[in-house]
């Protein structure tokens, strides 16, 4: 990402062992094109399931996920999951 010009990797000023990675505006130019098309995709995948289905659905992709050897994600370790509803343009 950094050849690519989308990040780029900052010495930390109080700890010379860190380096931070920040966005660039290339970066965030790249973000603001893609972010759309991957909810979009999400939105057409999940369009075929209920609401219930996708609560159902939040444990199964933890499992999933443990089983590759993913350290559990932020994402799965909330009680308050809520996976997004599809756009009615992507509705069956």
């Amino acid at each position: 990402m950094t050849a690519k010009g989308w990040v780029e990797r900052v010495p930390h000023t109080a700890d010379r062992r860190a380096i931070r990675v920040h966005l660039t505006d290339s970066g965030r130019s790249l973000i603001d094109r893609i972010l759309p098309l991957h909810t979009a995709n999400e939105q057409r995948l999940l369009a075929g399931f209920s609401p219930a289905d996708r609560e159902a659905l939040v444990p199964l992709l933890r499992k999933f996920s443990e089983s590759l050897g993913d350290p559990p994600d932020e994402m799965f370790s909330s009680q308050t999951v809520r996976l997004p509803v599809p756009h009615k343009e992507f509705r069956k």
